[in-house]
């Protein structure tokens, strides 16, 4: 009874003289054990995070573990991480020529942040930058100003309003276009990266991101509606630009497997391609080799469907790529009409102007 007595003793100077050296925070769950062992929560200030035991040596000289105190911890008023690190979401990405599109740029603080400033760089003969909205981490005190197109730079400003941040979240959410006559990769860099906090400036790491485009649409149909069905387009295409084509991209309706399982296009010369199956860029059949159609000229098309792709309710249509007839469509119910075009676009290279 004396030893227990003594033990508890032991236990509450060894956790008074521990906290007096802000070596941890103590909250106890349960009373020393026999094997002297304590269990409770333990937030360590002065620690990294991590496994602790805290040895003592007794009144009679002996080193021993007594009690053993353990706690998994994060350190007080600090991460594991060495700065507070800025981030593109997604890190790659991969867009039609034209398409618009948004990325996000999340924050991990390491310390408690008030401010936030950097600039974000894009390549301008690709990328053109349209807007910038907030996050939820700054929502009050925001701003941003996207310099000329040709510069391809935005600069933007967070600050807190109140308490300073903590939590990771998202800072901003950048919209951008890419260009519709051009491929390539564009960079998403951060420069003059500036990061507050109540105590000073905060040191920061950046993982900049980027921006793959594919090949340019050089003839494209435009999107299609619903009733959709599968079947066997005929009709022909009339371009208004010389144009060498490398691949047919298929819209489907959304949900769906939409996609075009065989292609012909011919005058006099035919090119046949057919579908390799819903592996990869499975809306897409590649042409090998490459043909060129010449504008002003009449070809040919037979495009067979599988599943659900987008449909043009029109006999024919005419845009700033040239023209396209239905000269018939079959569904797979064997209906007949002269009204229905495939929503596609071939994808290459223009040659010449227009």
């Amino acid at each position: 009874m004396q030893k227990e007595v003594i033990t508890v003793a032991f236990v509450v100077l060894l956790l008074l003289v521990a906290v007096a050296k802000s070596e941890f925070n103590y909250t106890s769950t349960t009373s020393p054990d026999e094997g002297n062992i304590i269990s409770g929560g333990f937030s360590f200030v002065n620690k990294a995070g991590g496994t602790w035991n805290h040895e003592h040596e007794d009144l009679w000289g002996v080193f021993r573990v007594y009690p053993q105190i353990k706690g998994s911890a994060t350190r007080v008023d600090a991460s594991t991480s060495a700065a507070t690190l800025i981030k593109i979401i997604p890190s790659t990405r991969a867009v039609n020529p034209g398409e618009s599109f948004t990325v996000d740029i999340a924050v991990t603080p390491n310390k408690p942040i008030t401010e936030i400033k950097l600039d974000l760089c894009v390549e301008p003969s690709l990328i053109i930058i349209n807007s910038v909205s907030h996050g939820a981490m700054f929502t009050e005190n925001f701003a941003c100003n996207i310099a000329a197109p040709e510069i391809g730079m935005v600069t933007i400003n967070g600050l807190s309003a109140g308490e300073a941040v903590s939590t990771a979240n998202t800072f901003a959410t950048v919209h951008l276009t890419a260009d519709s006559l051009k491929t390539g990769t564009s960079a998403l860099h951060f420069s003059n990266v500036k990061v507050e906090g109540p105590k000073g400036e905060v040191s920061s790491d950046v993982n900049d991101g980027s921006v793959t485009i594919g090949q340019p649409p050089v003839f494209d149909t435009g999107y299609g509606t619903y009733p959709s069905i599968a079947g066997t387009h005929t009709g022909t295409i009339k371009p208004k630009r010389d144009i060498i084509v490398h691949a047919l991209y298929t819209y489907s309706c959304s949900g769906t497997g939409g996609h075009s399982e065989s292609v012909r296009i011919w005058d006099g010369t035919e090119i046949v391609a057919d579908w390799k199956g819903y592996d990869g860029d499975w809306h897409t059949i590649q042409f090998s080799p490459h043909f060129v159609l010449l504008a002003g000229h009449i070809y040919h098309y037979c495009i067979r469907t599988g599943s659900y792709p987008e449909i043009i309710h029109e006999h024919a249509i005419t845009n700033v790529y040239g023209t396209i007839t239905c000269d018939g469509f079959a569904d797979v119910n064997g209906r007949s009409y002269d009204d229905r075009i495939p929503a596609f676009r071939l994808e290459g290279e223009f040659m010449g102007a227009e």
